[in-house]
């Protein structure tokens, strides 16, 4: 049976790694010049950014403070994927591809989040955000393809 540390800290986990994929993001439209590329990240930002503030909600009643931290992993993967993506010639797909994993992980973390939770109102937040990741999961995949 989980308990409340496990919901709060499921959950924490979830917005660090939606925080730096926020950020990662962000960096990448600020280093592509294919306007569909930015376009279609820029959605996916807008949604993230939502989804963020709905989780904050759950953190805030529970603690009383907002969850700022990042996850150490992603900024790990965005540094690297910069870096290849300056060796490779095809930057937007390298990067597009670390993002899709990063979409991966925060669907991970989402259905772990669901799992460590007990509370139905939490629940329904937490699976209304996993649908809003499967499609931007699903953008990622439908760009990747697009950049092979």
């Amino acid at each position: 049976m989980p308990n409340y540390v496990d919901d709060i800290q499921s959950i924490r986990q979830l917005i660090r790694v939606m925080n730096s994929s926020v950020e990662f993001y962000k960096d990448v439209v600020n280093n592509t010049g294919d306007k569909h590329l930015i376009d279609a990240l820029t959605s996916v930002l807008i949604v993230k950014n939502i989804t963020i503030e709905n989780l904050q909600k759950l953190i805030i009643i529970e603690d009383h403070e907002r969850e700022n931290d990042d996850d150490f992993l992603v900024n790990m993967s965005k540094k690297y994927a910069f870096i290849i993506s300056k060796i490779k010639n095809d930057q937007d797909h390298t990067l597009i591809t670390h993002l899709e994993e990063v979409e991966d992980k925060i669907l991970k973390k989402t259905r772990d989040a669901i799992a460590a939770n007990n509370q139905l109102d939490v629940i329904k937040v937490l699976e209304d955000s996993y649908l809003k990741m499967q499609v931007s999961h699903n953008k990622l995949l439908s760009l990747q393809h697009a950049a092979a």
